[in-house]
C-alpha cells in the first residue's frame, strides 16, 4: 500500500478514460491514474516511510494513482533518493523516460549541455518527425 503524494496525468489516462485507449476500456465508476510518487505504508520488500515510484495498473476492480492511496505490487515500486523532489520523480517516470529517449539517445545530448523548451507536445519518432493529432 503507497500514500500518494505526486500523480502525473498521461495520455495513456486520458485515452481510457475517454473510452479511445485501443485495449482497455473501464465503465465509470473507476479511479484513473497510472503512475505515482508515494510513501509505503505496507509492503514486504520496502520498509513502511519509503519514497517510491509506483507503476499502476487501474481497473473498474483496482483504483490508480488519483487517489489519497493506492495498492501496488512490490514488483511495481522502484525506490527513490533522499531528497527527491516528489513532483519531478513523478515526471521522470513514463513522460521523463519519452525525452530521455529522445534528448539523450536520439539527440545525443551530452552532460553540460542545456535544452531550451519552447513548447510541449506529443514524443516525435525519430523515423517519422513530429508526431501529430489525427
Amino acid at each position: 500500500m503507497v500514500a500518494v503524494i505526486a500523480a502525473p496525468l498521461n495520455p495513456l489516462d486520458l485515452a481510457i478514460a475517454s473510452g479511445t485507449f485501443h485495449s482497455v476500456r473501464h465503465e465509470a465508476p473507476y479511479v484513473p491514474g497510472s503512475e505515482c510518487v508515494g510513501m509505503v505504508l505496507d509492503s514486504d520488500r520496502y520498509p513502511p516511510g519509503s519514497w517510491v515510484y509506483a507503476e499502476c495498473h487501474a481497473s473498474p476492480t483496482a483504483p490508480g494513482t488519483f487517489t489519497t492511496q493506492v495498492p501496488v505490487a512490490d514488483e511495481d515500486l522502484l525506490a527513490l533518493p533522499e531528497g527527491l523532489d516528489p513532483v519531478l520523480g513523478a515526471a521522470v517516470g513514463n513522460s521523463g523516460t519519452a525525452a530521455f529517449m529522445r534528448l539523450i539517445e536520439a539527440g545525443g545530448l551530452r552532460p553540460g549541455e542545456t535544452v531550451l523548451v519552447l513548447g510541449a507536445t506529443r514524443g516525435c519518432r525519430a523515423d517519422r518527425g513530429p508526431s501529430r493529432a489525427p
